[in-house]
Order: C-alpha cells, then sequence, then structure tokens
C-alpha cells in the first residue's frame, strides 16, 4: 500500500514510510527506484523500460549493478588514523637520482600498476615523463589541460619492498596528497605526500617501511604528475588489479572538499569511494556548478558538459550529487537530459541521484522534487537526501543554536560541510546506498 502525505509530491511506502513515486503536475504517479525497493511499481504497474534496462536485479550477472553489490559486501575496513608503524616519508632532492640503491624503476604506465582514473603523457599534460589526470574539461573555454583541486588520481603497486619511491613533478599541484597502504586486510593511512616546490623539478618520494612484508601501497595526489615508482632489486612486485566496478561521482564544491581540512583527500567523495572500496573511480566535480548552474558562464554546467566528461569516459556507476547552485529551482528538465543522455551514451551503466544536501536552504523542497521527477523519467536510482539524511537543528558552527548536530555538520558560512560534515555525508551515503541496494 502506498500514501500521499499533505503538500508533497512524493508517494511513500505505507509500512516504512520510504519515497517509492512521485506525482506530476497532471497528478499521474510515476513509479521511483528508490530506497529499499528496486524496480517495484506502484499501484500493480509495471517498471518502465528504462528501469528496467537500468536497474537489473541480483539474478542478472554482470550487471552494474550486481556488480557494485558484491563490491559493497566483499569490501574491507578502512582506518582514518594514521597507521601504526608507519613508514617513513622522505621528500628528495630536485632532479637527483634515486635513493634506492640497485633500483629497479616500474615505469609510469607499466601494466603492474593501477592507475585509478584516465591519465594522459605527453607534452601538454605537461611532461612525456609524468602522467596526469585528464578527469574533465573543467573550464569555460575547453581547454583539456585546464584542472581544478578535484582532479585527483592514485597509482597502486603491490611489493614486498621494505623502501619503494615514486616519482613527481613539482609544478601547479596541491601538496596534500596521500599514501595508502592495505595489509592484513585493512587499509591504512600511512602519510601525507610531503609538500613539493612548483618549480618543475622532478622529485622522488622515498617511503621506507621497518620491515618486509607483501603489501599494497598507493599514492593518491591532487592534480599531481606521476612519474613512476622504483623498488629494491631483491624485492617482489605482483600486479594490482581492478576490484568492482569503476564509479564516477558527479558534483560541485561539496565534492571536491570545501570546508574539509585537505580538500579532496578528507573531502566526503573520496571518504565514500574508501568506504565502498572502488579501485577505479574519478570525481568529476566543479565548484559553482550543478544540473543547470555555471557560475555565470565562468564554467561548465553538468548539462553542457557531461557528453564530454561522462560519456567520454564511461564508468560503470554514476553518482549523482548536484543540485545545490542552481539558475532556476526548477531544473527537471535539464537533469532528465543529463541522465537520458548518460543511460543512452553509456548502456548498462547504474545511474544512482542523490537528492541535494543543504538542510538550511528555503529552496531544497523544490530541487529534490526535480531531481526525484527526472529520475523517475529515466529509471535513475534516487536516494533521498532530505528526510534522512540526520543532519538536524538550525545552527551551524561558529554560531550554535543548540537544538541539532548542524552545530558541528555546517560551515560558518552555512553551506558547506565541516570535516566532521565531509565524514557525516560520506558514511551516511554509504548507509543509504546499501538500504537502496537491498543489503
Amino acid at each position: 500500500m502506498t500514501k500521499l502525505k499533505s503538500g508533497s509530491p512524493f508517494v511513500y511506502d505505507d509500512a516504512t514510510d520510504d519515497i517509492v513515486g512521485i506525482r506530476d503536475a497532471d497528478g499521474g504517479e510515476k513509479s521511483l527506484v528508490t530506497m529499499g525497493t528496486t524496480g517495484l511499481a506502484i499501484g500493480g504497474s509495471e517498471p518502465t523500460q528504462a528501469q528496467r534496462a537500468q536497474m537489473r536485479d541480483s539474478l542478472s550477472g554482470g550487471s552494474s549493478m550486481n556488480a557494485l553489490r558484491t563490491m559493497l559486501l566483499s569490501r574491507m575496513p578502512v582506518s582514518w588514523d594514521l597507521m601504526v608503524g608507519a613508514p617513513t616519508i622522505t621528500l628528495g632532492v630536485a632532479n637527483a637520482a634515486s635513493a634506492i640503491s640497485g633500483a629497479v624503476n616500474i615505469a609510469k604506465d607499466s601494466a603492474l600498476i593501477l592507475e585509478s582514473t584516465r591519465c594522459e603523457t605527453g607534452a601538454a599534460f605537461p611532461s612525456t615523463l609524468f602522467r596526469l589526470p585528464v578527469n574533465y574539461d573543467a573550464q569555460a573555454s575547453g581547454v583539456a589541460a585546464a584542472f581544478t583541486a578535484a582532479t585527483v588520481a592514485s597509482w597502486t603497486i603491490i611489493t614486498d619492498a621494505v623502501q619503494v619511491e615514486f616519482k613527481i613533478m613539482g609544478q601547479g599541484f596541491s601538496s596534500n596528497g596521500r599514501i595508502w597502504v592495505t595489509e592484513n586486510g585493512v587499509r591504512k593511512m600511512a602519510g601525507i605526500v610531503p609538500a613539493v616546490p612548483s618549480n618543475g623539478s622532478s622529485y622522488w618520494v622515498l617511503v621506507e617501511f621497518s620491515a618486509s612484508g607483501m603489501r599494497e601501497i598507493e599514492v593518491e595526489l591532487s592534480g599531481g604528475k606521476f612519474g613512476g615508482w622504483n623498488i629494491s632489486s631483491s624485492a617482489v612486485i605482483g600486479k594490482k588489479e581492478q576490484v568492482g566496478p569503476s564509479v564516477m561521482i558527479l558534483g560541485d564544491s561539496f565534492s571536491e572538499g570545501s570546508g574539509s581540512t585537505a580538500g579532496y583527500h578528507d573531502g566526503w567523495a573520496a571518504r565514500f569511494l574508501r568506504i565502498i572500496g572502488a579501485t577505479k573511480k574519478t570525481v568529476s566535480a566543479i565548484g559553482s556548478t550543478g544540473y543547470l548552474a555555471n557560475n555565470n558562464g565562468l564554467k561548465k554546467s553538468l548539462l553542457e558538459r557531461y557528453e564530454h566528461d561522462v560519456v567520454g569516459l564511461p564508468h560503470d556507476v554514476i553518482i549523482h550529487t548536484n543540485g545545490l547552485n542552481v539558475t532556476a529551482v526548477d531544473h527537471t528538465a535539464a537533469a532528465s537530459e543529463v541522465f537520458a543522455g548518460i543511460n543512452a551514451g553509456i548502456p548498462g551503466c547504474l545511474q544512482i541521484a542523490f537528492g541535494p544536501f543543504q538542510p538550511h536552504s528555503l529552496d531544497v523542497e523544490a530541487r529534490r522534487v526535480a531531481i526525484a521527477t527526472a529520475a523517475a523519467e529515466n529509471g535513475v536510482l534516487f536516494i533521498d537526501n532530505v528526510t534522512d539524511m540526520e543532519i538536524t537543528g538550525t545552527g551551524r558552527l561558529g554560531a550554535p543554536a543548540g537544538n541539532g548536530n548542524s552545530d558541528i555538520v555546517i560551515n560558518p558560512d552555512n553551506t558547506h560541510p565541516t570535516p566532521y560534515g565531509h565524514q557525516h555525508i560520506a558514511e551516511w551515503r554509504f548507509r543509504a546506498l546499501c538500504k537502496a541496494l537491498s543489503l
């Protein structure tokens, strides 16, 4: 049985109170693939063709949804604190040789390295000696080599070496990089990439462990230029394979990590991708943009860039988190065109659309309805961000109201999350995704 609530266009499950559908302007009802349901229809009507194509159940082997379920069920724990017995991390001298005696080089584009997202090598990117992520075309000018802080990539190897090195170029990227180690079934934060002068020189960064042992070692850089690994000649090296489906997060400044302590690396998107265990991953986020918003023409809206940035870089799972920055509150048509275009351009992908995040916004209900309506039209999994976000109260950091957790979740700007807020969003969205996939 379903029910309606006064003043709301949403249709709710009478037993669970979950949103299962939405009424259109003419009073007709459309089913929503949403929390607790996977294609269940309203009033006995059949799911649409788009829903059937996009939301296959667990019996359809190889589907993006089934692959995502499997990855979530097999994920390993993540420790955000600096690991016990963390390696020593040392920045070398500019343009110096390796600090490892008899080092064996693993080339930047070696098949032994798992590269998290699409990268390129070439004179424009900016050197033939380095790999640089080219995740998306962020600027209105259409210059592919222009990037924002959310252009992040990581490179992972498996080895038992006591000493490893990775090469980076000191030119125009954030030094907030992270080094992660996976051993004994736990992914751990091993340290921060040292600050590198922006002088165009190359640097080896030495990572030295106290003892040998097989482990995954991943370096994650914001817009960084990666030049390969070195290991000792006696070390064993294995090939790191992709685990689970590839995942892309589309968003705005929230997904860039605004308000966190270290930009992207401590933002909700980075935390979420690590929680779910994604190894092939892209965050395509541009602040002050959305389905329609383009920062008054200074940047590109998702509608303007999805063909290049999303269809042009196919992923198995596409997660939408736009909806805060809008030039018009009712952006149903733009969101629907984006959803439909991605369905057509990446057959078999799974699209997930979270509602807008901003509990203090006066327009959040209209934005929520717009996204949900577009999702219903295109068989996109919609996860409500408003009624179940577990963010309460009217205060913010620096101006507490004492009536909820927004006192510590929302930044003084009354918009972006605090560092704790980013953690909260990542964990909530993980739980919401598991619920939506009936896990």
